[in-house]
């Protein structure tokens, strides 16, 4: 079982939507799964649903979601609370999570429910400082590479399990590298080691990921390149 250092986030919320289209402010979510996951990245729970998103469904050929298969579906509103309590004091993780985060925070904020994602990370961008050995990053193509089963491409659930066992396999490809080093347990060096991971991207909602290195120049392992907190700096270490 993968050990991750002390500190490090207990508990994982892999998201995938399936949408009308590629613009958040414009498009909306079809359909969504949520799967709840432990700090070594094995699930723990499933949430799944078809919504009706009172537009056109768009790319049917992409999704397969007819107007036929969304009808009688809830409206975002109706599942916001259940989706909320499922993020709450959770990372979120998604395959291209700035995508999957702003049509989640555009349905939020239309249901006018606050979205309690305080962090994410994006296996995307971890498998691109990974490289591992493929011809893309898609996620079906990390899934055969890290032999993970993917039943369905842009079936929500069956995409959200395929990104559990890749989110296991490229943490794990991580801590295989030294890329999580282990500090002395309950030393500064640990609490340092968190708040390294907190600070190394300093993101509004809106941003995009692209910062490759520390402020100070030195570079910084795959996996705390990839974690994406809301505030700003870390806070003052405490004196020993």
């Amino acid at each position: 079982m993968l050990s991750l250092p002390a500190g490090l986030p207990a508990n994982w919320a892999l998201v995938d939507v399936e949408t009308s289209g590629l613009s958040a402010s414009r498009d909306r979510v079809l359909s969504l799964a949520v799967v709840t996951a432990g700090a070594d990245g094995t699930p723990l729970s499933e949430y799944t649903t078809l919504l009706d998103p009172g537009v056109d469904p768009g790319p049917v050929h992409i999704h397969g979601l007819t107007r036929d298969r969304l009808r009688g579906a809830p409206t975002f509103d109706r599942v916001a609370a259940r989706v909320a309590d499922l993020l709450a004091g959770r990372v979120m993780v998604a395959h291209n999570a700035q995508f999957d985060y702003s049509f989640l925070a555009g349905e939020f904020a239309r249901a006018g429910v606050p979205m309690p994602v305080e962090r994410r990370l994006c296996t995307l961008a971890l498998n691109r400082r990974l490289a591992p050995p493929t011809p893309d990053l898609r996620l079906g193509t990390l899934a055969a590479h890290y032999g993970v089963p993917h039943a369905r491409a842009h079936d929500a659930l069956e995409d959200t399990r395929a990104l559990a066992g890749i989110l296991r396999a490229s943490l794990a490809e991580a801590r295989a590298r030294r890329a999580l080093p282990e500090p002395e347990s309950g030393s500064l060096a640990t609490r340092a080691l968190v708040w390294r991971l907190t600070e190394v991207i300093m993101l509004s909602p809106a941003a995009t990921p692209r910062a490759t290195s520390s402020s100070r120049g030195a570079r910084v392992s795959p996996v705390m390149a990839i974690f994406m907190p809301w505030t700003r700096g870390p806070p003052a270490p405490s004196p020993a």
